[in-house]
């Protein structure tokens, strides 16, 4: 190989090399904003929730508190499951915490939390188009982690919710769902926090387990197909593939008429794999 050849295949590779690390940088730069906007908004939320705690704090001091918000204010025992009540506006029976969220963009259907995981996240709703967040942030803008979406088929009367949200590598959105493959996790992480605009809601985790998207001639369990569970029987088979599914027991059961919480997201065992999380909710 000449010397000239030499030098046009290093200035081939540096090119390459530059390109690459580009793309890279870019990716980096985009996630980091993504994941600002996101903190933004809890941040949003936690001060509300932190004021409203104050607020009943202090009426609770002069004597006055309702007695169902007592010790409200002591976010200690969320480990517990008892989360600090959210003051609800009396005109629109709304969440404070959200009202400012919903004015921002109507298409907030609630809020997704699991405590200690970095799953603190808007959960969104467009009846017209049920992926229209697949890749797009809260704002609107185009985003590559986009923001977990409700699965439009699901009504409160259906006593289901699925939410979507993509497994990111450097475990935003959902990128930190799969670690309930492991027992200990799951010990560590037993409850999830969703909300929707006019409800609190505390679910406790039931199953998690692999799965994929079924093509026509496969056999399987195809939890996406359970969007209503007010029918007995579909309740019975969705709790059956439930059980036959999971990875172990938590203990914790599901009964006919009971809430239940589905995340899904991807996984890489194998093609159009999917990694599931399934939790009911407390009743208190």
């Amino acid at each position: 190989m000449s010397k000239k050849q030499i030098n046009i295949l290093m200035v081939i590779v540096a090119c390459i090399f530059l390109f690459s690390a580009g793309k890279i940088l870019v990716t980096l730069v985009q996630q980091h904003r993504e994941k600002k906007e996101f903190d933004d908004l809890a941040a949003q939320v936690e001060a509300q929730i932190q004021s409203d705690a104050d607020t009943q704090g202090n009426v609770s001091e002069n004597g006055n508190a309702d007695v169902d918000n007592a010790g409200a204010g002591n976010t200690d025992s969320a480990s517990n499951g008892e989360r600090p009540v959210m003051d609800v506006d009396p005109e629109t029976g709304m969440l404070k915490p959200y009202e400012v969220l919903y004015e921002q963009n109507h298409d907030l259907f609630g809020w997704i939390k699991i405590e200690d995981t970095g799953i603190n996240y808007p959960v969104m709703c467009t009846p017209d188009d049920m992926e229209y967040y697949l890749k797009r942030a809260f704002s609107g803008v185009d985003a590559n982690g986009g923001t977990p979406f409700l699965d439009t088929a699901c009504t409160e009367e259906g006593h289901m919710y699925i939410i979507y949200g993509h497994h990111m590598q450097n475990k935003t959105m959902f990128g930190t769902l799969p670690y309930y493959a492991e027992k200990e996790y799951w010990e560590a992480h037993p409850l999830i926090y969703f909300d929707t605009l006019y409800e609190q809601g505390t679910y406790e985790v039931v199953a998690a387990f692999y799965s994929k998207v079924y093509s026509a001639d496969e056999e399987g369990f195809r939890y996406y197909a359970y969007k209503d569970l007010s029918d007995e029987q579909v309740f019975e088979e969705f709790l059956d593939g439930v059980s036959r599914s999971r990875l172990y027991d938590t203990g914790v059961s599901m009964e006919y008429g009971d809430t239940v919480l589905l995340l899904s997201t991807c996984s890489y065992h194998t093609d159009d794999g999917r990694f599931v999380v399934v939790a009911v909710k407390r009743e208190d």
